[in-house]
């Protein structure tokens, strides 16, 4: 429900959510089954969990792009409220590789909620770490159709660049071919 929320940009009610399953899960661990623990959910309790989360179903090779969009739901639902397309935008303009790589991982997340970070991350294509430039590859292909202005900047990268496959991935999946 929280990935389902978050996906809606319905961000508020997503981490509410999030949180409410952290509190039963933690219940069910440490308390007997007769109520749900009201202790508070820490960020870093709402971090982990969905590099943690194990659904209770295997997903076939061909729904994977499903369960990777409930997976960046979830992300999404982890993330502090003031974490914003915006404010991942600036933190992308910024000097620290280390927190655009993180900020690019992010946005992508959003997927097609992200549009109005196109511009950012077609500048980010130029950048001297080839790690920053991949990355906005990627999260170009997660935007999806709503990054169809990015098209050109991804023509333009060179053909024998190691990013390469992943651009011919992210024109695919821009376009739709």
């Amino acid at each position: 429900m929280a990935s389902a929320y978050a996906l809606l940009n319905r961000r508020e009610e997503a981490r509410a959510a999030l949180k409410l399953w952290r509190r039963s899960r933690r219940a069910l661990l440490t308390h007997p089954p007769s109520g749900i623990g009201v202790e508070a959910v820490t960020q870093l309790e709402l971090s982990n969990i969905p590099e943690s989360y194990e659904f209770p179903m295997k997903w076939s090779y061909e729904h994977r792009s499903v369960r990777e969009r409930l997976f960046d739901g979830m992300h999404i639902a982890a993330l502090p409220l003031e974490t914003t397309v915006p404010s991942l935008v600036k933190t992308l303009k910024g000097d620290d590789p280390f927190a655009r790589l993180s900020a690019l991982t992010t946005l992508g997340r959003f997927g097609p909620m992200a549009k109005s970070a196109v511009p950012a991350l077609i500048a980010a294509l130029d950048d001297e770490l080839v790690a920053v430039c991949e990355r906005a590859v990627l999260a170009l292909a997660q935007i999806g159709p709503a990054a169809r202005d990015a098209i050109p900047a991804l023509r333009a990268l060179p053909e024998e660049a190691v990013i390469s496959g992943h651009t011919k991935r992210a024109i695919k999946r821009i376009t739709g071919d």
